[in-house]
């Protein structure tokens, strides 16, 4: 016989469960985006409010029945912390005291954002860009380091004849920022009328656009691997290779516990 706890985590976790709040959040999506039309405001008047409360209570629901069913362990999930974040954020009202405050209602998007954590897909690409986040900061402290040389560079060569590309390191450091993303480069290369801005630019250009970029992307991609690989070991079960080096293991670790027993008699 199942207790009602366990009867509220089936509930919570079922397939039409899952897939009514996916679409509740997909709605409120629409609704919020709807809001920011004068015409759908005029149109329901209150009732824009409304709606806006039903899907925050929704949530709420959601919320507290899983709190009931995992208690502290809900909050052992990042996934979970950044839901609960969420609904809290969604229970500051828009209208009233707050209503002065675009910030506050601009935070109730971020409901949208909800769908990472219920769709796996999209978990997998958000939890490998959070692992990729070390190994891109060395990669954007390696790139900082190459704008800062060619911002020294282009300043000393260039300053006196593009001044408002290159008059200032800071100038400066926006315009390669520029060339990087190839928006607006030929404006940039064509201000500068030197014999040796080719051979400064075209470098920059092919490391920065090229290698730098290819590299994030490449970093992003290894990260997306390892989960994935992740995932489907959790899946997979076990071979009858691993069961059989499992009970080894276990059969080594009695076998040295039997051994320090038998050491411990012969030393009484």
């Amino acid at each position: 016989m199942l207790s009602f706890r366990e009867k509220c985590k089936l509930f919570v976790e079922s397939d039409k469960v899952q897939n009514f709040i996916i679409a509740l959040i997909m709605l409120n999506a629409v609704t919020m985006g709807l809001e920011t039309f004068t015409w759908w405001n005029n149109c329901l008047g209150s009732g824009v409010w409304a709606i806006d409360r039903i899907f925050v209570w929704f949530f709420v629901l959601e919320l507290s029945l899983k709190l009931y069913v995992y208690r502290f362990s809900f909050f052992k999930s990042n996934w979970n912390n950044f839901d609960f974040a969420i609904v809290v954020l969604s229970l500051i009202p828009g209208n009233g005291v707050f209503s002065c405050c675009r910030a506050v209602r601009a935070l109730r998007i971020f409901r949208t954002a909800r769908l990472f954590g219920r769709m796996e897909n999209l978990r997998i690409i958000v939890s490998a860009m959070l692992r990729a986040l070390p190994n891109l900061g060395w990669l954007f402290l390696v790139l900082m380091i190459f704008f800062y040389i060619f911002s020294v560079l282009t300043t000393t060569l260039f300053s006196k004849i593009a001044p408002e590309q290159f008059g200032s390191l800071f100038t400066s450091f926006y315009s390669l920022f520029s060339l990087m993303t190839m928006e607006g480069w030929q404006d940039t290369v064509e201000a500068v009328k030197s014999p040796y801005a080719r051979w400064v630019f075209i470098p920059f250009m092919l490391i920065s656009s090229y290698i730098f970029l290819n590299l994030v992307v490449g970093i992003i991609v290894a990260a997306m691997e390892d989960i994935i690989r992740q995932e489907k070991k959790k899946e997979q079960p076990d071979s009858p290779q691993d069961e059989l080096l499992k009970e080894i293991r276990e059969l080594s670790q009695q076998v040295s516990e039997m051994k320090e027993l038998l050491s411990e008699k012969k030393e009484k």
